[in-house]
């Protein structure tokens, strides 16, 4: 409980800034969280918690967690919820659902004087200030808006991240920035970057050396992609060679012919990893596996890495050794 005064205050709004922690992936950052809250519900700091999360499928592993901890939590709320989680100690919901649920904390702050603790999940999800019109700025900079607003209702907040620096350099709500020089070693010149005070962190190395994490190896790939493209004055033209070498105006239009399995290159780099795989196990790292990452299918419903036999094989061979 030291420092909490930093942390937290019984009326809501005013704790003096959030509890930043600073996490490898697999470092542990929803176990915490939900200890964390356990703790405080146990010393009657708190009464309910909300995590916000970026995804639905994160949901049910959270309430996998919370059972183990000795909490109960909701996963399956929906937006004509209008309760006040009686029989739950808190509930999970995304990022998207987070500005229709202030009203329900709201109440639950002001007219019943719950004391609520909000858990952003992967908070560098959220961007403050404008953007510059795409849909996914859209979406950071609508979820910022609401977690600012989520302040006035909590009594405490706690933010979890692996990364907490965006690419783009946009700050995120709740997060402690400060501007450091910082050597580009391309270009050779010195320039300012943003960085995150964390209050808690852990880092990737720090992982590994706990046993808690594996060396990722990553092997360099530059197969040939073939494709036609159309120029501005209507012709058609045709790439055939490296992807390195594909301008940059033309990645959108590579990305087809790349993951397509009918050109192989999906079941070439999957080959790769079994044999870097396999050879990882025969020098004494028998934990060693493949880490396969899929994202949506097709819209038709087609996973480019079932269509064939042999890549089920590949992905067989990774599977249960994480």
């Amino acid at each position: 409980m030291t420092g909490i005064s930093d942390f937290y205050n019984a009326q809501p709004g005013q704790f003096r800034h959030a509890f930043i922690v600073e996490v490898s992936p697999s470092g542990g950052k929803t176990k915490f969280s939900l200890k964390a809250a356990k703790s405080m519900i146990d010393a009657h700091l708190i009464d309910k918690v909300i995590w916000v999360v970026p995804r639905e499928t994160i949901k049910d592993g959270f309430k996998d967690d919370a059972e183990d901890t000795g909490l109960k939590i909701d996963v399956r709320l929906d937006t004509s919820y209008n309760g006040m989680l009686r029989n739950f100690h808190g509930a999970v919901i995304n990022y998207q659902s987070l500005d229709r649920f202030t009203a329900r904390m709201e109440l639950a702050a002001k007219a019943r004087g719950m004391r609520i603790l909000v858990v952003f999940d992967e908070i560098h999800h959220g961007r403050a200030g404008d953007f510059d019109g795409s849909e996914d700025d859209a979406c950071s900079a609508a979820w910022a808006k609401a977690m600012g607003a989520v302040r006035q209702y909590a009594c405490t907040v706690i933010g979890m991240t692996g990364t907490p620096v965006r690419a783009d350099q946009e700050r995120v709500p709740y997060l402690r920035y400060e501007k450091v020089s910082q050597m580009n070693a391309g270009a050779g010149t010195i320039g300012m970057a943003l960085f995150v005070q964390p209050d808690f962190k852990f880092t990737y190395k720090d992982a590994i050396d706990c046993g808690v994490a594996r060396k990722l190896i990553f092997r360099p790939q530059d197969p040939v992609v073939n494709f036609r493209y159309t120029v501005k004055d209507g012709s058609e033209r045709e790439y055939d060679g490296k992807l390195s070498g594909v301008p940059r105006w033309l990645i959108d239009r590579a990305k087809k012919p790349l993951l397509s399995p009918d050109r192989g290159h999906i079941n070439d780099m999957l080959k790769l990893a079994s044999s870097e795989n396999a050879l990882d196990r025969k020098i004494g790292d028998d934990g060693a596996a493949i880490l396969v990452v899929v994202g949506s299918t097709e819209d038709n419903g087609f996973n480019p890495l079932s269509h064939r036999r042999s890549h089920q094989e590949v992905v067989w061979r990774g599977r249960g050794h994480r």
